[in-house]
């Protein structure tokens, strides 16, 4: 009697593992499936490898995108405040675009500042412009600065987004790189265009040129 209890018993703890093995093998099939799917950036980073003849339209990731609109806001603020652009910048200015790349993004604390670490501020500014800054500058006493380099974190001034941006087009040129235009709405109202050469590689997008264009 016992014995035929067991039995049953022993045959339902069979069952109920053989269900419980079904279902994780089937979960773990689905996850699979779902980790070797590519997404769409990542078929958009696939068609990048290889450029298009000059003249062929591309179409940017997300990431991208997003990339050339901070670069086109920056450029936008900085052009206005102290009218710098990249044809003419030194290199001991790009330091300076850690403030108009950060100073909408970060939250501020007591003192107004915001804080991203030098090494995040620096693989930024190496991805957008292909370059480190050369210099972290220093909290100075008694100043007022934009931003400023201490423990190694930046510091910057927060203030409100400073552009609107839209993207106007993405092509191959003769040389492989992509022409992008991007027009910029400023806060004072006026809508400039930025014509980025760039470079594409691995879902990346690094500026090598710009070009400004002020509205007529």
């Amino acid at each position: 009697m016992n014995n035929g209890n067991n039995r049953r018993s022993m045959k339902k703890m069979i069952s109920a593992f053989a269900l419980l093995l079904a279902a994780v093998m089937l979960l773990g099939a689905a996850s699979f499936t779902s980790c070797g799917k590519k997404t769409d950036d990542d078929k958009l980073i696939e068609n990048q490898k290889d450029p298009g003849a000059a003249g062929e339209k591309i179409e940017l990731t997300e990431n991208q995108k997003k990339a050339v609109f901070d670069a086109a806001e920056a450029f936008a603020e900085a052009h206005d405040e102290e009218d710098l652009d990249l044809e003419t910048m030194q290199i001991s200015e790009f330091e300076k675009f850690i403030y108009y790349l950060y100073n909408d993004e970060l939250t501020a604390g007591e003192n107004g500042y915001g804080k991203v670490t030098a090494e995040d501020a620096d693989a930024r500014l190496q991805s957008l412009f292909g370059t480190k800054t050369l210099r972290h500058t220093p909290k100075r006493p008694g100043m007022i600065q934009d931003f400023y380099c201490e423990d190694d974190n930046y510091f910057v001034r927060v203030k409100e987004k400073y552009a609107e941006c839209k993207l106007g087009g993405a092509e191959w040129t003769d040389d492989g790189l992509a022409r992008i235009v991007v027009s910029a709405e400023t806060v004072k109202g006026v809508t400039v265009s930025f014509e980025f050469t760039a470079e594409l590689r691995d879902g990346e997008l690094t500026i090598r040129n710009c070009k400004r264009y002020d509205a007529i």
